[in-house]
């Protein structure tokens, strides 16, 4: 008797072996979705609504000319390194002519929650492999009041926050998808701030508090121009 009712409990957990697989797979389905659903890319700006001056507004340094371009059909697709070759309708152009290599750049004012994303991706085009550089600079709110403050005897330093860059090479042809992870990012200034990237909103803090994109010629005088398709905060693959 009592081997007959181990063998019915036997035949029981063997039968239900592919239903708790089947759940367990489930489970992990959801867990998944939920993490990814928790974790969506912040978008910056895509351009679409072909207006610098909202939505959001951006700043210019210096004298960049600033259009937007329809993108069109892919030019170069085969120098082109994107994800599936994905653009949206509109395009950013900077351009100009640099005074002793710098051009100037355009900013804007973030403060926003950066904690639960891991990277900066941007999408930009190139067409010359030896045009120039980007140097994309993050900032973050270390003395809590939301805002950034120039230092008084070098006003392209900070006096209280830290600020953290990062240097794209434009020595491509095309489009391309550069995913710069935040760990990637250096230290501008040392001394200043708390030499941490802590882009999160805690304490009263504006987090990531703004960003800029400085341009650079490779010669003292030289013309330069890039086109940038949008701009995410996004959280890296594991």
């Amino acid at each position: 008797m009592i081997n007959t009712h181990s063998q019915a409990i036997n035949r029981t957990l063997s039968n239900s072996k592919p239903l708790l697989f089947l759940f367990i797979c489930f489970f992990c389905f959801l867990s998944l979705l939920t993490t990814i659903q928790a974790t969506p890319s912040y978008v910056i700006d895509n351009f679409e609504n072909k207006d610098y001056l909202r939505n959001p507004e951006w700043w210019t340094l210096g004298s960049p000319n600033l259009i937007f371009e329809e993108n069109g059909v892919l030019e170069n697709e085969e120098n082109s390194i994107l994800d599936n070759y994905i653009l949206g309708k509109t395009s950013l152009s900077i351009s100009g002519t640099a005074d002793l290599w710098y051009l100037g750049g355009i900013g804007t004012f973030l403060a926003t929650n950066a904690s639960k994303y891991d990277a900066l991706e941007i999408k930009l085009k190139a067409i010359n492999k030896k045009h120039g550089r980007i140097k994309i600079e993050l900032y973050d709110d270390d003395n809590n009041n939301w805002k950034i403050e120039p230092s008084k005897q070098m006003p392209s330093k900070t006096q209280y926050d830290d600020k953290f860059f990062y240097y794209i090479n434009l020595d491509w042809d095309g489009w391309r998808t550069l995913t710069i992870p935040f760990t990637d990012f250096l230290d501008e200034n040392k001394h200043i701030g708390d030499n941490e990237w802590n882009p999160s909103q805690v304490q009263g803090s504006g987090g990531l508090i703004q960003m800029q994109l400085l341009l650079f010629s490779n010669t003292k005088h030289g013309t330069f121009e890039t086109w940038i398709d949008s701009i995410k905060l996004v959280h890296l693959k594991k």
